[in-house]
């Protein structure tokens, strides 16, 4: 199995402060669309080059 495919979870006994929940879930979802849009431009230019 390739290593970047490996995922690891981590479990929460008791929750963290609604803050910090919340800046997590907002750094994550930065970090998913920054994601799409780079696997987006990647596709485009691969288009482009066929």
């Amino acid at each position: 199995m390739n290593k970047s495919s490996i995922k690891i979870a981590e479990y929460l006994t008791e929750l963290p402060p609604k803050e910090l929940l919340e800046k997590k879930l907002h750094a994550a979802i930065e970090k998913s669309r920054a994601l799409l849009e780079q696997r987006a431009g990647e596709s485009k230019e691969h288009d482009r080059k066929e």
